[in-house]
């Protein structure tokens, strides 16, 4: 093979590249928030409200008090619907479900800036500190996912395992269960910030949610920086990962993930009274690690090391406890 030969091969797998996925994904979620955009706007106007106030008057009424503040709730969320659409569509034509991955923690990033920039001339103190606090934690976490970016061919084992037991539910289940479910749920989470960033004070409890917030972001990540270290330094051994926070919790990831959703309800409903009625977003956050995420990480580890029935007596499920003897 001459040197132009290994040349072509090289330009040819890019996309196969670290570096080369990276940016045909990013090319795909860009797309995708250019179609929720466009969507939004010019979509919604003209389908959307219009057969919304043809429905029967008090079912009007609730839809239109669900959407209120001009209807900002509304149009972030058929940015979010149709975004993940999107990524459905591409996540099909490339084969890999887990194009989604880094959407569950950009996203909410890319609906709440335009809300922030939007409202420039009138943000409070509170709008500024919970908007800061919130970007540590999506980019936190889109950080992580390109640092243990695989490439294109690399999917989440969970994807493979519904595609291998469900080969000809796998659409249906990608669709719903991978990416539109998360999307859902993420988005009630939000529901309290996208309210609380246009008029809410900054008050005593708002700063103790924004520091349940970043208490959940440090628990992500030192737990995230112990368990990599772990499999680099044990790479081919299935052993347990009990340093660290992992020592007090075998899943202290999952709980940061919540602690966080809890610091933005906190924060958000501390700064504007009215997000009470929001509490359901964080609930349903515990129910989708407890009852989902848990219980099938649980019965992977234990098919796949050896040492983790005991590791399970030792340590506590989620809360951090110290460890039994």
């Amino acid at each position: 093979m001459g040197n132009s030969d290994v040349i072509q091969v090289k330009k040819s797998r890019f996309s196969d590249s670290k570096l080369g996925g990276l940016v045909l994904f990013s090319a795909f979620y860009l797309a995708a928030f250019i179609a929720g955009w466009a969507a939004q706007k010019y979509l919604l106007p003209e389908l959307v409200i219009p057969a919304a106030d043809s429905l029967p008057v008090g079912m009007a009424e609730r839809i239109k008090a669900l959407f209120a503040a001009d209807r900002l709730l509304l149009h972030l969320f058929v940015f979010d619907i149709v975004a993940t659409v999107v990524i459905y569509i591409f996540s099909c034509i490339i084969h890999n479900a887990s194009l989604y991955d880094a959407y569950w923690s950009l996203t909410p990033f890319v609906m709440l800036l335009p809300v922030v920039i939007g409202r420039y001339d009138r943000l409070s103190v509170f709008a500024i500190v919970f908007f800061a606090v919130f970007s540590v934690w999506s980019w936190r976490l889109t950080g992580n996912w390109i640092v243990t970016f695989g490439g294109t061919d690399w999917i989440d084992w969970r994807y493979r395992m519904y595609h291998d037991r469900f080969p000809a539910l796998y659409p249906v289940i990608n669709f719903f269960g991978i990416q539109m479910m998360p999307t859902l749920l993420v988005f009630a989470g939000m529901i309290p910030a996208i309210i609380a960033l246009d008029g809410g004070k900054m008050t005593a409890l708002s700063l103790i949610g924004d520091a349940v917030l970043l208490a959940g972001v440090s628990l992500e990540f030192f737990a995230d920086r112990d368990v990599h270290a772990f499999l680099e330094e044990n790479r081919g051994r299935m052993t347990v990962c009990d340093r660290g926070l992992w020592g007090h919790s075998r899943h202290p990831n999952y709980l940061g993930e919540i602690t966080v959703w809890f610091g933005v309800y906190i924060a958000c409903t501390a700064s504007n009274p009215s997000n009470f009625f929001a509490f359901p977003g964080c609930l349903l956050m515990i129910f989708l690690f407890e009852v989902i995420s848990i219980p099938m990480m649980e019965k992977r580890q234990l098919s796949r090391r050896p040492d983790y029935a005991g590791y399970r007596k030792r340590v506590s499920r989620l809360i951090l406890l110290p460890e039994r003897k």
